[in-house]
């Protein structure tokens, strides 16, 4: 078995270049070991100053450590995501799409109070909890068709917490109403498009790829070349 020293390995790498090393064993043998494939990324230096002011804040909190400083030159990742289903350059844009569910979960207590409950019957919780996660459902689900649409046709990335909040109250705004035919229904969508386009819009920072973009470059890469 050959150990390897990715610290070492990389001070050979130019900046923004990787190093693939496949499917390793990960973990002392026989204490949670683990196959996982593993990438190395020798970071830009724009890439290294953001992070040496991330450690600095850190610092700031007591909490540095030395091996953060030991790696501030390199990016480690490690996945179960093969050669085959994705090449080393779109696993990085990938793995940043986790702030989504970040934000999502966000959402979820900022907007519908999810976890905030009154001291009720376990019935009339239920009841609660269902209306809410059906309103969550509804209105991520009318948000999300909202950003696609206006992603495609005017290349704007909406905010996903902009375009739930609106969603939720144009849903809210229609207790009441009719909405099981489809003129009210249609209506409905159109209210709350029209609402994303104007005020739903996400400020694209510099350099910033969109998830749309990511997952498009996603898509360019896989599928079609497949």
């Amino acid at each position: 078995m050959i150990q390897i020293k990715p610290e070492e390995d990389a001070t050979e790498l130019e900046s923004g270049e990787m190093i693939d090393y496949g499917h390793i064993q990960m973990g002392k043998k026989g204490k949670n070991t683990r196959q996982t494939r593993l990438v190395v990324q020798q970071l830009t230096e724009k890439q290294q100053e953001k992070r040496e002011g991330y450690l600095q804040r850190r610092r700031r909190k007591g909490g540095h450590t030395q091996s953060a400083t030991k790696k501030n030159q390199i990016q480690i990742l490690a996945t179960n995501i093969t050669r085959q289903q994705l090449d080393m350059q779109a696993l990085y844009p990938i793995y940043s799409l986790r702030w989504q569910v970040e934000i999502l979960f966000k959402t979820w207590k900022s907007l519908f109070d999810i976890d905030k409950v009154r001291a009720v019957n376990p019935e009339r919780f239920e009841c609660h909890l269902y209306g809410t996660l059906i309103h969550i459902l509804l209105s991520s689900m009318i948000a999300f068709q909202c950003r696609y649409y206006l992603h495609k046709k005017h290349q704007i990335e909406g905010s996903e917490y902009k375009c739930i909040d609106l969603a939720k109250s144009a849903i809210e705004d229609e207790k009441g109403q009719p909405l099981h035919d489809i003129s009210s229904l249609r209506a409905l969508m159109k209210n709350i498009y029209q609402n994303v386009y104007r005020h739903g819009r996400k400020d694209h920072r510099y350099e910033h790829m969109s998830p749309f973009d990511i997952l498009n470059l996603t898509y360019e890469r896989t599928f079609k070349a497949v």
